[in-house]
């Protein structure tokens, strides 16, 4: 294909990665708001949101093999209150946009493999419609009833941040820094349906309103960090980096953040799901050593929070994110040792010590004293 062609379809992509991406938090907040409403359907939305996290890989590792970054916006997401039946009517509307937005990419781009990929979607796509439309008639109400503002949402195009700031930070990663250190300018933006309350006019019992920011704060962290080894995984998909380790983490950090979202659920709060922008940087060594960095001061971060909560259920959920993020810390250095050991040059980046080395036994002289990487245990149930 010519230059010209491949922009246009470049564009198509990045525009669907934004949908599903967005479908994504939109279906995991839907999921977090019916709580037990519905008996299975939460469970079945959540399927769904995973399917949707598929089609996400998909086309980003299209958008890699096309020579270009796949981006990390997101379309707008839409939410309500309750009744659960309005968020089955939203997502309607969301799997509507989404069919017709790859029928038409589909019909425009003239590429088999491509067009392969959009097929392949869009067989989830009519399948999850027809779902939602189920869960709807479950809930009680009409399935072809109105929404509010049908035209925002998932698959709207109307992205939450400019195209521009993510180039910026491409072209000079150094600026916005790993894992949102100098960033901020994403405006990851949420519509509420009136009269149904926003998350500033919510009133939580005494002492929850600071147990559910910190809880949302952490949200934050964990949500960039998935967004960053997502990408990671992306553009280094050919060696172990991109196939084994980097989607092993995400998938554990997003794990993470639905611990919290969840007791977030359970203490009658609401889940916000903002994310900084992400490092672009492609040498595997710098990642690594970036990442190590970033695990530790996570497991340093849960450390501490869990000696200022007093809520026992949420220390118990920090401590094990803390052991997580030791473990993936050790993981990462050993990566790092063989990387380094491959290419010849010693690794920079040491890991921590296991315990304080022990004294010099007298009388003899002074010997030498030695560290070793810590090796933390992982717990392998969920």
């Amino acid at each position: 294909m010519n230059p010209q062609e491949q922009d246009a379809i470049l564009r198509m992509l990045q525009d669907d990665i934004a949908g599903e991406h967005a479908a994504i938090m939109q279906y995991m907040q839907h999921v977090w708001r019916m709580g037990d409403a519905g008996g299975d359907i939460p469970c079945e939305v959540q399927e769904i949101a995973r399917d949707e996290m598929r089609h996400f890989r998909w086309l980003c590792e299209v958008v890699v093999d096309l020579g270009s970054d796949p981006t990390i916006e997101r379309d707008i997401i839409y939410v309500n209150g309750s009744p659960p039946a309005d968020l089955m009517l939203l997502d309607i509307d969301a799997e509507d946009r989404a069919i017709a937005q790859y029928v038409e990419h589909e019909r425009n781009i003239d590429d088999r493999r491509i067009n392969r990929v959009i097929n392949r979607i869009l067989v989830d796509e009519r399948a999850h419609r027809e779902k939602f439309r189920g869960y709807a008639a479950a809930f009680g109400v009409d399935p072809d009833a109105p929404t509010p503002r049908p035209s925002v949402g998932p698959f709207s195009g109307q992205r939450a941040t400019a195209a521009e700031a993510q180039q910026q930070a491409a072209a000079s990663p150094e600026e916005v820094g790993p894992f949102g250190a100098g960033g901020g300018h994403l405006n990851n933006e949420v519509v509420y349906v009136q009269p149904h309350h926003p998350p500033s006019n919510l009133q939580l019992p005494p002492g929850h309103d600071k147990l559910v920011a910190a809880l949302n704060s952490d949200i934050g962290k964990e949500y960039t960090t998935v967004l960053q080894y997502l990408f990671q995984s992306f553009v280094h998909k050919n060696d172990r980096l991109g196939t084994e380790l980097q989607v092993d983490l995400a998938q554990w950090h997003m794990k993470h953040w639905g611990w919290m979202a969840e007791r977030i659920s359970d203490l009658g709060g609401e889940v916000t799901l903002n994310h900084e922008d992400i490092d672009r940087t492609r040498d595997a060594a710098y990642v690594i050593r970036t990442d190590i960095q970033h695990q530790r001061d996570l497991a340093e971060h849960y450390a501490t929070e869990q000696q200022t909560i007093d809520d026992e259920e949420t220390r118990a959920i920090m401590a094990r994110i803390e052991a997580h993020d030791r473990y993936q810390a050790w993981q990462l250095e050993n990566m790092l040792e063989r990387l380094e050991e491959a290419s010849g040059t010693a690794n920079p980046y040491p890991a921590e010590p296991k315990s304080p080395p022990a004294p010099p036994p007298p009388p003899a002289p002074p010997v030498p004293r030695f560290t070793v990487g810590s090796l933390f245990g992982r717990k392998q149930d969920e």
